[in-house]
């Protein structure tokens, strides 16, 4: 299969947005001592993950409230399992993604880096999500657009997280919405849960960026769409 530029989410070609790593760094292992640590199956997270959505979909406002209530279940899941996916599509530079059922505005799907490998930079459009690491780590950057001029696009790096196994990120449209991700020695196996908000309008787009053009004082980037 080939890389696209836009991958349409509605029509289950799904980028990779699975590194938008926003403003949580939680771990599965280290659960914070005030959240609720009685263990649920993967099972029951998900019936309560369809909940939770309902309520977010009924007024979208704040996602990270949201998203942050998925990772905070998600850590009593104590076995997530291996699902069953069909082909994958190719992300190119070393990334594939294996789409997932889709249920009440809701998908989980699989994305796999081989090591040594680079997912580019791409936003998130119309729908929101978190990653969970499942094995092996990566580098994760973030990216906000600062100013656009035809062609011509200035990103500010606003972090620069590792990901390792039991990390959870989380993928938002607003601040930090774009992101990329490299991996290293190790190959890279994550689950993607999605929530699509349009899912008609859903969907990614990839940019280069022009690494010579790093300006260490601003933390920018130029960078254009693909």
């Amino acid at each position: 299969m080939h890389r696209r530029n836009v991958l349409k989410l509605a029509t289950g070609v799904l980028s990779a947005a699975a590194f938008g790593k926003i403003l949580f760094h939680e771990s599965l292992a280290h659960a914070d001592a005030s959240s609720n640590l009685t263990p649920i199956s993967f099972d029951d997270f998900q019936v309560k993950l369809h909940e939770l959505t309902n309520d977010f979909l009924i007024d979208v406002k704040n996602e990270e409230s949201y998203l942050y209530a998925i990772s905070s279940l998600l850590k009593r899941v104590s076995n997530i399992p291996e699902l069953t996916f069909g082909n994958p599509f190719d992300l190119g530079g070393g990334a594939q993604f294996f789409k997932g059922k889709k249920q009440n505005h809701i998908s989980i799907n699989k994305l796999t880096l081989d090591p040594h490998s680079y997912l580019k930079a791409h936003d998130h459009r119309f729908y929101v999500g978190i990653l969970v690491c499942l094995e092996g780590s990566g580098k994760c950057r973030n990216f906000n657009i600062l100013d656009e001029d035809g062609s011509k696009i200035l990103i500010q790096k606003t972090s620069e997280i590792s990901l390792q196994k039991g990390d959870i990120a989380l993928i938002l449209q607003g601040k930090n919405n774009l992101h990329d991700l490299r991996t290293f020695g190790s190959e890279m196996k994550c689950y993607d849960i999605y929530t699509f908000i349009d899912e008609a309008r859903a969907q990614s787009k990839f940019l280069d960026i022009d690494e010579s053009s790093w300006n260490p004082a601003s933390e920018t980037f130029e960078a254009k769409w693909i």
